[in-house]
């Protein structure tokens, strides 16, 4: 299974409308060759760079596996959204704190062989525990992003 933008590129530098220095709107993702047997797809955006540990910047499950895309600031209304790691149930643009370095933001998306999670609540921990077993594959894509030092005479 490949999973694709086509906003950017894997390894590529996250445009700024997908930040918070932009619109802070969700990118258009896309995936192809899904293996047989998928009934339904999990997708985990977060940044592994982030100063507190792993930040969890969006995460949709119960997409049902007929839908193989999402648009640019679509929320797919058939599927769920799980709590962000600011307790929001929807996507949050990276913004990085000035000065951390080059982040990197992975979206991975899994292909599982149920199709509804049943997690004890709204929160990664659970999603990971209810897609456990249930995993056929899983593909990514890694984008960077750094908030650049803005100076006043140059």
């Amino acid at each position: 299974m490949k999973l694709k933008s086509k906003s950017f590129r894997d390894g590529e530098v996250m445009p700024v409308k997908f930040t918070c220095d932009g619109d802070g709107i969700s990118p258009a993702l896309f995936w192809e060759d899904v293996p047989e047997g998928t009934q339904s797809f999990v997708l985990i955006f977060d940044d592994p760079d982030a100063v507190s540990g792993t930040y969890d910047h969006w995460i949709i499950y119960d997409i049902p596996k007929e839908i193989h895309s999402i648009e640019e600031g679509e929320v797919l209304n058939n599927a769920k959204i799980a709590k962000s790691s600011n307790h929001q149930n929807a996507y949050v643009a990276p913004c990085p704190p000035k000065g951390s370095g080059l982040h990197h933001y992975t979206f991975v998306l899994y292909a599982l062989d149920i199709e509804y999670l049943k997690p004890a609540s709204l929160e990664r921990v659970e999603i990971e525990k209810a897609m456990k077993g249930h995993i056929i594959t899983e593909a990514k894509l890694i984008v960077t992003y750094e908030k650049k030092k803005k100076f006043l005479f140059f």
